[in-house]
């Protein structure tokens, strides 16, 4: 008997008795393990029944759920990745690849910052299929945008950044629900007025600095218990990679923001410049070596 692994594109030959293979065809994710037994009773003993299943699983042939029925629609490539996830045990927030899909369609995530690293992050999560989006940018669209902020095409020169983010979300998935916030975000209690709701909140923007901008989502979804990805990045060396913070669970921004600072001032001896991260001073919400 020969089974195809579609997860890791493999098949594998097994050398089995004539019933076997009857018992693997009723295996269509509609029956639990003992409706399966009782499906193939009492030609097959209910212990080889469950021999089987062991023997399956170990292998990795197994999936956790039915796969998606959405074989041809907008997100089917997905919902295929999700259904892989699920069988690899990697998706645990979900135990369909359709319910994964829902969470995203009914999740709410704010980008502050629509430029070179938000236009992408925009399209990529109305692309994912997220229901809720909050776009968060002072800006207007310039020609010098063009070559590298995704959402933005020459008709929008001159537009407010966040309508013409709206504009191509709607384009992308029009069931989408954008709300576009043409404004800076200066302090941290500005930012608790409209992220409160959120699941998410990914910083982009780089003003007054990468960091500064980042210290203020940090500290606002910190005291919301809002999970957040602080980054982004201005010219050729101001910048930060994504940190991805899940309050009370992983270490803080101002943590990784400090134990880098240390790392590159004892090894690198690299000089501060502005913007550039600052040593500042480990919180006491997680401890960083």
């Amino acid at each position: 008997m020969q089974v195809r692994n579609p997860y890791e594109r493999t098949v594998s030959t097994f050398d089995v008795e004539a019933w076997v293979p009857q018992v693997v065809s009723k295996m269509d994710g509609s029956k639990t393990a003992e409706e399966l037994g009782w499906a193939v009773a009492p030609a097959v003993p209910r212990g080889d029944v469950e021999a089987i299943i062991d023997a399956l699983a170990e292998e990795r042939l197994l999936a956790v759920s039915a796969p998606s029925r959405d074989v041809s629609g907008r997100h089917s490539r997905q919902l295929r990745l999700f259904d892989d996830m699920l069988a690899s045990g990697d998706l645990i927030d979900a135990s369909t690849s359709d319910g994964a899909q829902s969470i995203l369609r009914n999740s709410r995530v704010a980008v502050v910052g629509v430029g070179g690293a938000g236009s992408w992050v925009v399209q990529a999560l109305a692309s994912a299929g997220v229901g809720n989006l909050d776009v968060i940018d002072a800006d207007v669209v310039e020609v010098s945008n063009l070559n590298r902020q995704v959402l933005f095409r020459l008709e929008d020169v001159g537009s407010i950044k966040v309508e013409a983010a709206r504009r191509r979300v709607e384009q992308i998935d029009p069931s989408i629900r954008v709300t576009s916030r043409n404004r800076t975000i200066r302090t941290v209690a500005a930012l608790r007025e409209i992220i409160a709701g959120c699941d998410l909140v990914i910083n982009c923007a780089d003003h007054p600095t990468v960091t500064l901008a980042s210290d203020i989502v940090a500290e606002a979804c910190m005291a919301m218990g809002i999970p957040h990805i602080v980054g982004g990045a201005y010219g050729a060396v101001l910048g930060a990679p994504g940190v991805s913070v899940i309050p009370g669970e992983t270490v803080c921004w101002f943590c990784v923001r400090a134990t880098a600072s240390r790392c590159i001032a004892d090894s690198l001896g690299f000089h501060q410049g502005a913007g550039s991260l600052d040593p500042g001073v480990a919180c006491a919400c997680c401890s960083s070596p």
